[in-house]
């Protein structure tokens, strides 16, 4: 009896354990209604040149307003910034799908030379992502990152992501098939 009892809290614990690590605080998913998604892909066309259709997955470095930010996200060189995620990826091993894109969203304008298609940089027209990412779950960190693909997947991590979290989202949201 002694043995069953000591079976079944080992089997608990690596249940758990096992159960933690895919677990990731703060994350978000949930698949969007057909006018959601209709209304998305209109303004990401329209706002970020990006069609959804084409791509395997759409990435999203999102910054909420000045007053929510603890440090200041709304200032620096676009391409150091950008250079520091690309080493953030790379250390990380973190590898996106062929033909997926990665932009960064503002919720204020920084200044309009710094919003430019060369960076991937865009102002959060209307609110528009500011409105939706609050609709799923009230936002209270100063940035975080989306994941999305043209079926409607649409997956958030609020706060500071990790490595171990974007290759999860990508694994549960690139869709793989894209031409």
């Amino acid at each position: 009896m002694k043995n069953f009892k000591n079976l079944l809290i080992c089997i608990f614990f690596i249940g758990n354990l096992t159960y933690a690590q895919k677990s990731f605080k703060n994350t978000f998913s949930r698949n969007l209604m057909q006018i959601e998604l209709a209304n998305l892909k209109l303004y990401l066309n329209k706002y970020t040149e990006t069609n959804l259709d084409s791509v395997s997955m759409l990435s999203i470095h999102y910054i909420q307003p000045r007053k929510y930010c603890h440090y200041s996200k709304y200032v620096g060189n676009p391409k150091k910034v950008e250079e520091w995620f690309d080493n953030f990826y790379k250390e990380g091993n973190v590898v996106f799908p062929e033909n997926s894109k990665i932009i960064n969203s503002f919720y204020e304008e920084k200044g309009k030379e710094k919003y430019t298609p060369e960076y991937n940089y865009y102002y959060d027209e209307n609110h528009f992502l500011h409105n939706l990412i609050n609709k799923i779950n009230k936002m209270e960190s100063c940035e975080c990152f989306i994941t999305l693909n043209s079926k409607g997947k649409l997956m958030i991590k609020y706060g500071e992501v990790s490595t171990d979290e974007i290759k999860h989202f990508i694994k549960e949201t690139a869709i793989l098939d894209k031409p």
